[in-house]
């Protein structure tokens, strides 16, 4: 072969290169963010599922804590289904939290089955201050919501971290 059909497979070949590299990296590019798009997505929808349903167990508690319940078998299904929510909740929100965030959400979720127990034993009885003292149900109340509250803090954090606060600042441009 001459020197310059060399020449113009390499031109050939260079052009080819110069025209499916850049396309075979945006096509990636394209895939990663697709991907972390989809991620942040269900994992947004995660963590604010596990908020919602931990507020709205609490309400359910927090009104069975004040109201001895009359109709058991209501408290109970009432109970029952928050319950069932936060637990599918923590399930799926534990792929996306930290480490912090887990041994929180542990506690808390120890904390809120202790109390559903004993909300759960008294339901259809006539209320026994010396069963459950209401001193006790107070200091438990208040343990929990710490938790609660801590537990917010972190998913909220995991939310809208320091970046996101950042970029609405206008410090990252």
């Amino acid at each position: 072969m001459t020197e310059t059909a060399w020449i113009g497979i390499a031109g050939i070949i260079g052009t080819l290169l110069a025209g499916l590299i850049p396309a075979w990296l945006q096509r990636r590019s394209e895939e990663k963010r697709w991907y972390a798009e989809f991620f942040l997505t269900e994992k947004v929808k995660a963590l604010t599922d596990l908020l919602t349903s931990t507020v709205e167990y609490l309400n359910v508690l927090s009104y069975y804590r004040t109201t001895n319940p009359k109709d058991e078998q209501e408290s109970i299904d009432k109970l029952y289904a928050t319950y069932s929510r936060f637990q599918s909740a923590c399930v799926i929100s534990t792929i996306y939290i930290d480490d912090p965030a887990a041994i929180t959400l542990r506690n808390l979720r120890d904390k809120l089955v202790d109390f559903h127990s004993h909300i759960q034993l008294r339901t259809g009885k006539p209320f026994d201050p010396e069963f459950y003292p209401p001193d006790q149900i107070q200091e438990e109340w208040k343990l929990l919501m710490n938790t609660a509250d801590e537990l917010r803090a972190k998913l909220e954090h995991l939310l809208y971290p320091d970046v996101l606060v950042k970029l609405e600042r206008g410090k990252y441009r």
